[in-house]
């Protein structure tokens, strides 16, 4: 008895991530973090792959969405390219960090939002 009434607790709470459509979407940065000089943070979601890039490195590596938080999996790497100046590179080392943090998201319309703790980071849809 107590198996079923799990199986339909666990039935009746769905999938709260279900009506997250992320595939073939490019979103770019609107705020939460200043960008580096001449930079402009890209995020591109595509058949279960999130690629980033912030103007030197780039991260990409497959990912799922659990909880209501983006859960990138361990093939989520960075490039290693020497970028041309400290904050290019202090840049890509947040947002790789940050997107390997396990952040909650939400997506309302074309506006993307990435929170952590205090830091949020809202993205809008790409034309």
């Amino acid at each position: 008895m107590r198996k079923w009434l799990l199986l339909v607790l666990l039935l009746a709470c769905g999938d709260d991530d279900a009506g997250l459509d992320l595939d073939e979407r490019r979103f770019t940065l609107q705020s939460g973090r200043e960008p580096a000089p001449g930079t402009t943070p890209t995020l591109t979601f595509d058949e279960g792959q999130l690629d980033f890039y912030g103007g030197c490195n780039s991260a990409s590596g497959s990912f799922s969405i659990a909880g209501g938080k983006l859960v990138t999996k361990d093939d989520f790497g960075i490039t290693e390219r020497g970028c041309p100046t400290p904050e290019q590179s202090s840049q890509d080392t947040f947002y790789h960090g940050f997107l390997s943090g396990r952040p909650a998201i939400a997506l309302e319309g074309s506006t993307l939002t990435l929170t952590i703790a205090q830091v949020t980071l809202t993205f809008v849809e790409a034309p």
